[in-house]
């Protein structure tokens, strides 16, 4: 079969933080220059999701640790690999 195994996908989690006003500020008109570039807007939301998932798949040394610490099955604390693991 071509088709490997597919990764089990982490449920979402909701996570509450209070942006200090001038980012929130940065983050709005970050919004608007995606919206300028791609012609389609973007919520907040998405937009630091999308920032928080690039910045990590990004971290070259936090992936080469990650990779170390799941042994293919599971982080360093017991949970389900980390989808990206390779």
């Amino acid at each position: 079969m071509k088709l490997g195994k597919l990764e089990k996908q982490l449920p979402s989690a909701q996570v509450n933080v209070t942006l200090p006003g001038k980012l929130k500020g940065e983050l709005d008109s970050y919004a608007a220059y995606y919206q300028q570039v791609h012609g389609e807007p973007i919520g907040i939301r998405k937009l630091i999701v999308e920032m928080a998932r690039s910045f990590v798949e990004a971290d070259r040394e936090f992936q080469t640790w990650l990779k170390r610490h799941s042994n293919g099955t599971g982080d360093a604390n017991g949970t389900a690999a980390h989808p990206l693991v390779r």
